[in-house]
Order: structure tokens, then C-alpha cells, then sequence
């Protein structure tokens, strides 16, 4: 999958995906005045990925709490005290190894077939190459935090 393939749609390095809140998934997308925000929990806390109001990462912050009410709580006071709004994000392609989080515009098991063509054989090349065809067509990209959520070009969790 060329570059050129990627871009015919809409792949682009000021492509912006968009991301919304999933309980379910721990993840919570949302707005403060000037600021995009992508937060979940993490065994120190919530980290709190911000983004500029064009999509671009500016910096992870990490709210530190030791217990889960503290951290209920630390949550909501940060959110009120910066005017957070729970509504869906756009961001461009980013990625934190430290936090091993990020935008991926394919599911490890389609990268490779791309990365590696020769560990697949023929026919298998192709369906996947098919599926990658598909996958972009639709808006489809991978949100990556510790696992793999395939989201939807509304940016809602397919699955994982």
C-alpha cells in the first residue's frame, strides 16, 4: 500500500480522524476552550492527551490519583475547572510510545501485509490487500492505547 494509495482517501498528513467517547472502552473525548482532549485511566491516574484546536498533539499530562474515588474525583475537578465538554474530537495521526498510544491508519495484521508482502502467500496477499482497500475506502483507523479499537469514520469503537 503506496503512500499515493493511502492519500487517494483522504490519508493525508493533515488528515484529522475523529474520535468519540466510549464508556464502555474507557475512553473520553472531549473539548475545553481552545483545546482538544483524548483521557483515559491509567495505573497512576488519568492521562489527559491534549491537542490543539487544528488536531496537532500538544502534550500528555498526567492527573495523578492513588484510589479509584480519588481519581473519580480528581477527574471532575480538572474537568470543571477547565470547562470540559464530553463531544467527539478531530485530531490528526499522532503516536506516544511512552503511553503506547496512538492513531494508526491500519490494524497491526494489515500493516504487516503491507510492511511484509513476502510472509503471504499469493491469494492471501490479496484478500488482505482487498480488505485494506475496503478498510480505507470506509474511513476505518485504528485508535491504539495498550490494545487495538477499530474505529469507525464517526469515530466511534467498532470493536477491539
Amino acid at each position: 500500500m503506496s503512500k499515493s494509495a493511502r492519500k487517494q482517501y483522504g490519508y493525508g498528513s493533515d488528515h484529522l480522524y475523529t474520535v468519540q467517547s466510549d464508556p464502555h472502552y474507557g475512553i473520553l473525548a472531549g473539548q475545553s476552550t481552545g483545546h482538544q482532549w483524548l483521557i483515559s485511566e491509567n495505573p497512576d491516574g488519568h492521562l489527559l492527551v491534549k491537542f490543539g484546536p487544528s488536531g496537532e498533539l500538544t502534550e500528555p499530562l498526567l492527573l495523578k490519583a492513588d484510589q479509584p474515588k480519588q481519581r473519580a474525583e480528581r477527574l471532575e475537578d480538572w474537568k470543571a475547572e477547565v470547562g470540559f465538554e464530553t463531544k467527539p474530537i478531530r485530531i490528526r495521526k499522532f503516536y506516544l510510545d511512552r503511553y503506547q498510544l496512538g492513531i494508526a491508519d491500519l490494524p497491526s495484521g494489515m500493516q504487516e501485509a503491507v510492511d511484509s508482502p513476502d510472509e503471504f502467500d499469493e491469494e492471501e496477499l490479496e484478500m488482505v490487500m482487498a480488505d485494506i482497500d475496503g478498510w480505507l475506502k470506509d474511513g476505518q483507523f485504528v485508535l491504539k492505547w495498550g490494545n487495538e479499537y477499530y474505529m469507525n469514520a464517526a469515530g466511534e469503537v467498532e470493536s477491539s
